[in-house]
């Protein structure tokens, strides 16, 4: 067997199993260098912030296994609040000052040891191939009396965290995340759950207006980054169930402009592909209605999920009309640093408050149907401007999520018939439906439950948005996008109920449309959980 070549060998050991792999690892070098190839066993290495792992790390992958290794997982994590040692009700549940920056200053320690670690193995090898990378975001114990601290959430880091970890891989093609839903939570029927876990809007907005000074120069920082997966919205459930009664903060005050959704719009230019679940507003496509030098020379494929709000704190979709903005954010939108007298009051509901499974933990119900003007149509415009502007275009999805429950039609909207909404309204409970808009460009393939047949030749359009009608400027964009390019006329497919179609419709297309598994995504970047 050693006088084999090695890539005979490997073809050898590609046809055993598992099992017949752990056999033959003894046997010979070039047996043992394919068995560990094709078992697996050194594909995925699980990094965290101490020494003795990563001099173990090291040791494992400084030689041949690099070229086995495909993905790094950096577990993180930062001092607690919580002290088995301390008992209550001495116990602080607040961050303090020191504890902010000691917490800052450990992550900061980590990444730069984690990332040393990965440059030290890349200096030692040749043959290191794409490496997709996933950064957990730190966990700790937020928290004096849960039962299970380590449960609880991540810690929250600010947006532009994503693109400062990001500079420090210069060949990252992929970027992606999932953070952000826990900003919305706050919809308990306990009122001390939703003072508890809270997300405090100061620092949410501090977190937008961040991200915009870390775009600057990206391109240059990361001349190969061609797709993102930017989920902030993560996880959605949270936002779904965010009550309208309750006023939204006002996130891009005192700003002119959303300096979030315009930094995202710089980071995309450059991009083949582009995947957002995002609050935004229209420069998120356009700076202004009357700019027409946007480009987007590469792009190819589009899949944005915009929230439901705008934000300034106007909804795109809503229950009920509003034309009311979001409060402005002042110091007293900021977490204290000390132990307040109304957490001392809370800590008194302790029997409710972290007794998740119970009553005062469940959610409340809302839907969301109707599209809000004009706020919705300055939005769609920028899109179709920016769309119109993507000469390599193939597809696209553009939709908002619409969770509609049968009891609160029922309750709120007496008058209002479900299946003037959907077909799907009254089948079940709790619909989970989309509204939206896709495109394709001659050659692409559809959705099939969408259509029987179409006709694949021409560019299509589909609208998927009930009975809602864009007014005749906007349909004009919309019919121009990929005209330049391809000429002829465009097929429009409506699916409103009262042409016998469906209505609103299950969103789980829009979701898989361009959909990559995470777990195979190799030369990207993951931060998130």
């Amino acid at each position: 067997m050693n006088s084999l070549p090695q890539e005979l060998v490997d073809k050898i050991a590609s046809f055993l199993d598992r099992r017949d792999l752990g056999a033959i690892v003894l046997l010979s070098r070039k047996l043992r260098y394919a068995a560990e190839y094709h078992s697996g066993a050194f594909a995925e290495a699980r990094l965290k912030a101490d020494s003795a792992v990563i001099r173990k790390f090291s040791s494992i992958y400084c030689g041949h296994r690099s070229s086995y290794l495909r993905v790094i997982v950096l577990d993180t994590s930062v001092p607690g609040v919580y002290d088995e040692n301390i008992e209550y009700p001495e116990q602080d549940c607040r961050d303090t000052e020191k504890d902010v920056q000691t917490m800052t200053e450990a992550f900061s320690q980590e990444m730069s040891m984690l990332f040393s670690a990965i440059s030290a193995l890349e200096k030692h090898t040749h043959d290191l191939g794409k490496i997709h990378v996933i950064i957990h975001t730190p966990t700790r114990c937020g928290s004096t009396y849960h039962p299970e601290p380590e449960k609880l959430f991540e810690c929250h880091i600010e947006y532009r965290t994503i693109l400062d970890i990001a500079r420090r891989c210069p060949n990252l093609d992929t970027l992606k995340c999932r953070l952000g839903g826990s900003e919305w939570m706050g919809n308990f029927k306990s009122q001390t759950l939703n003072e508890s876990c809270q997300d405090w809007a100061g620092p949410r907005r501090d977190s937008r207006h961040g991200f915009e000074n870390a775009v600057r120069g990206i391109h240059k920082a990361l001349p190969r980054l061609r797709r993102v997966d930017l989920d902030f919205l993560f996880p959605l459930e949270w936002m779904e169930a965010f009550p309208e009664r309750s006023t939204l903060p006002n996130l891009v005050h005192p700003a002119p402009y959303d300096p979030f959704s315009s930094s995202l719009r710089i980071l995309s230019h450059h991009l083949r592909t582009m995947h957002l679940r995002v609050i935004a507003d229209d420069t998120l496509f356009w700076p202004t209605e009357n700019d027409n030098t946007s480009t987007w020379p590469n792009m190819e494929s589009m899949n944005i999920m915009f929230c439901n709000s705008h934000p300034s704190g106007l909804w795109y979709i809503s229950g009920q009309p509003s034309t009311t903005p979001g409060y402005e954010i002042t110091p007293e939108h900021y977490p204290p640093l000390i132990k307040t007298d109304r957490d001392r009051e809370n800590d008194e509901d302790d029997d409710a408050i972290y007794d998740w499974d119970s009553g005062d933990a469940s959610h409340i119900s809302h839907t969301r149907v109707f599209p809000q003007e004009p706020a919705l149509t300055r939005f769609l415009r920028a899109f179709a401007k920016a769309a119109g502007s993507m000469p390599k275009l193939k597809d696209f999805v553009f939709w908002t999520p619409i969770k509609v429950h049968a009891d609160d039609l029922e309750e709120n909207f007496p008058a209002l018939d479900p299946l003037s909404i959907s077909r799907h309204a009254r089948s079940v409970s709790i619909a989970e439906l989309a509204w939206g808009i896709a495109y394709t460009a001659p050659g692409i393939d559809f959705p099939s439950r969408w259509e029987k047949s179409v006709d694949t030749s021409v560019r299509n359009l589909w609208w998927k948005v009930g009975d809602w009608r864009p007014e005749a400027e906007l349909a004009e964009l919309f019919h121009k996008i990929g005209l330049e390019e391809h000429r002829g006329q465009m097929s429009e497919h409506w699916n409103d109920v009262e042409n016998q179609d469906n209505g609103l419709d299950y969103r789980d297309i829009f979701e898989r449309w361009g959909f990559e598994p995470w777990s195979r995504t190799f030369g990207c970047l993951v931060c998130g959980g």
